[in-house]
């Protein structure tokens, strides 16, 4: 994903890529005494996140930090932050799953709705809405066959399929 975080203090703006926006909005926060935020995260690889760097570069005031422009500003604004939304995760803790499911909507502000799954046999159990923050930990997957992979390499056991798709998953409404 590339993420774009703002300096309170000067309202300079790092573009930069991981899969974890908020794990690295608070390893960049360990080192600055200024307050950072997370004001964007959208779809992309490091790639794209190269061209967003040419594309701003005369902007660019140190490494991947950029004056905070209007076109800038703009180009952040305008993105659909529905990246998140259809994507499974999982979160682990102390080597065992914690929560699994997937991103159903963006809500507003940050906050999204997700489905989460019972861990054992895998069905849909209760709908929560979550802020991004807490979700620093989480590992996203863009269809339940990277996610069962990922489960089986990461515990060495088996998982059982769900559904391969939000179009096969169960109806969001009931549940």
């Amino acid at each position: 994903m590339i993420y774009f975080i703002k300096n309170i203090v000067n309202g300079q703006i790092k573009i930069g890529y991981t899969d974890k926006p908020n794990k690295r909005l608070a390893e960049l926060q360990t080192g600055s005494t200024d307050k950072l935020v997370l004001i964007r995260a959208i779809e992309g690889d490091k790639t794209a996140e190269a061209e967003l760097h040419s594309r701003f570069a005369v902007h660019r005031l140190q490494g991947e930090w950029f004056a905070p422009v209007q076109d800038l500003l703009d180009f952040i604004t305008g993105q659909t932050d529905k990246s998140l939304v259809g994507k499974f995760f999982h979160s682990f803790k102390d080597g065992k799953i914690c929560w699994q499911g997937y991103i159903v909507a963006d809500q507003a502000d940050g906050y999204y709705l997700v489905q989460l799954f019972e861990w054992v046999l895998g069905d849909p159990s209760v709908q929560k809405v979550i802020h991004l923050g807490q979700m620093a930990d989480w590992d996203f997957y863009g269809s339940t066959d990277e996610m069962y992979e990922a489960y089986e390499r990461r515990t060495g056991c088996p998982s059982k399929p769900l559904f391969r798709s939000i179009k096969d998953a169960p109806d969001s409404k009931g549940a």
